[in-house]
């Protein structure tokens, strides 16, 4: 992104002895694009941070609207402060801006050491001034974006917020980052400081991590940290185990970690499908714990799949998922066990194909058995069929054929009234198409008039 649309804005204010400063995360991402490489062509930021010094609200506000709509707009501090700050934002070249006060401005100076500690990471806290180009850096951020390397900016910043523990856990898998060791420390001393942040404030940090690169990464930051421990359904996955020759990697969680990984790796076109699916993916042996015993001196989780909803659907919504969301992704928890490799037939597909609509398809069925299968331990055989060779006995169509007649057909046709006798028809008609038994509409309507007729035969 180039910043030359906001010199103008810059030199405006300077004339009146004021100064403007990009901050945040415009300012990382193009550091890390320098640095290493990174681009976040996915996430594209239609707006911008800015922080400015020298000059009170009233005077900014005046200069702004020189340049576009502006006004005034009041938020909250943090989490638990009672006072509200106020900035400015401003429509500018088709982006949206942001600009507060510098703050903590101390008499005399110009303040950015004290702005960069009210920030949560010193990768979010470094400056960028449009008109020199100059990185102004007072915590270090730009050497832990070289290292990369995730470093709060003061060890009480997850006590202001606790959310920037979770929005850590997206950090880190957005941008292939560690943690540092004062992060982690902080976390573990802070968890419970998470019950305090609103609900409905989890999806969109949630929402980032799905939708990020290396996942994964995100999924030991929670390990290594505790935060684990405040989504149950997750953390009793470390407490079940699996027979270690299925499942050479370990507990339930490990398994669940590499599945993410081998889920995020898939060529999975838009952000929402990669969302459904690496919370697929998270989810799919929540039932585990449930029905996990000992038999024969192996462990075994029969039935895991349907005893994984409950579980599933309670965490999705503790995170304020979706609504839209959270059918498809309990469609894939509940039948990622109805089809092995070796049970691939047009029969079986074309069935399963109409269990998983509409929420999903075949396409999303094949990858998360893909993770499934392949995130185990080493010198297990990957997943044995490609995308292609999984939907080739299904006429290499994702999702199921239109039926041949509806309800509608059947009264215009049949003058059959709806009810529970067509209901039957019709699921009758749905499996003779999927074995094979009717391939047109007329096939479809001469067995649609004998079931009608045996139905008929049926009343008393």
């Amino acid at each position: 992104m180039t910043f030359d649309f906001l010199r103008p804005l810059a030199e405006a204010m300077a004339k009146k002895n004021g100064r403007l400063l990009l901050a945040g995360g415009v300012v990382r991402d193009h550091f890390l694009k320098l640095f290493r490489g990174m681009s976040q062509a996915d996430e594209e930021k239609t707006d911008c941070d800015l922080a400015a010094s020298g000059l009170g609200l009233e005077k900014i506000l005046e200069i702004a609207a020189g340049f576009g709509p502006a006004k005034i707009v009041r938020r909250r501090t943090c989490l638990d402060q009672a006072r509200e700050s106020a900035l400015i934002q401003l429509k500018l070249n088709g982006k949206l801006l942001e600009l507060s006060l510098v703050r903590g401005l101390p008499t005399g100076g110009d303040g950015l050491p004290d702005d960069a500690l009210a920030r949560d990471y010193t990768i979010n806290a470094v400056y960028l001034d449009p008109l020199t180009d100059e990185a102004l850096d007072p915590l270090g951020g730009l050497s832990d974006l070289k290292r990369g390397r995730l470093r709060l900016c003061r060890d009480q910043a997850l006590a202001d917020d606790p959310l920037r523990m979770l929005r850590g856990m997206g950090l880190i898998s957005r941008f292939d980052l560690s943690p540092a060791p004062q992060l982690l420390a902080a976390v573990k001393r802070d968890l419970n400081g998470l019950i305090r942040v609103p609900p409905d404030r989890f999806w969109p940090e949630w929402r980032k991590w799905a939708a990020s690169a290396r996942p994964h990464l995100g999924l030991d930051f929670l390990e290594a940290s505790g935060l684990l421990r405040f989504w149950p359904q997750l953390y009793v996955l470390k407490q079940t185990p699996q027979d270690p020759y299925f499942h050479p990697e370990g507990d339930v969680w490990r398994h669940t970690a590499l599945a993410v990984k081998v889920m995020s790796e898939l060529p999975l076109e838009t952000a929402d499908r990669r969302i459904k699916l690496v919370l697929a993916a998270l989810l799919h042996d929540l039932g585990k714990p449930a029905v996990t015993t000992r038999h024969e001196g192996r462990w075994v989780s029969r039935r895991h799949a349907q005893a994984g909803l409950p579980p599933a659907e309670e965490f999705l919504r503790s995170i304020k998922a979706p609504g839209q969301l959270i059918p498809p992704v309990l469609k894939l928890v509940g039948l990622h066990m109805d089809l092995k490799p070796q049970d691939v037939a047009p029969k079986a597909l074309r069935r399963l194909a109409r269990r998983l609509a509409p929420e999903c398809d075949l396409a999303d069925y094949w990858a998360l058995s893909v993770a499934d299968w392949n995130g185990r331990g080493p010198g297990l055989e990957p997943f044995p069929l490609s995308l292609t060779e999984f939907l080739a006995p299904a006429g290499n169509l994702a999702r199921p054929r239109p039926p041949f007649l509806r309800g509608r057909d059947l009264m215009a046709r049949f003058n059959l009234a709806p009810g529970p006798a067509m209901g039957r028809i019709l699921r009758r008609l749905d499996e003779a198409a999927d074995d094979g038994l009717v391939k047109d509409e007329p096939e479809a309507l001469a067995l649609a008039a004998r079931m009608i007729k045996e139905e008929a035969g049926r009343r008393p």
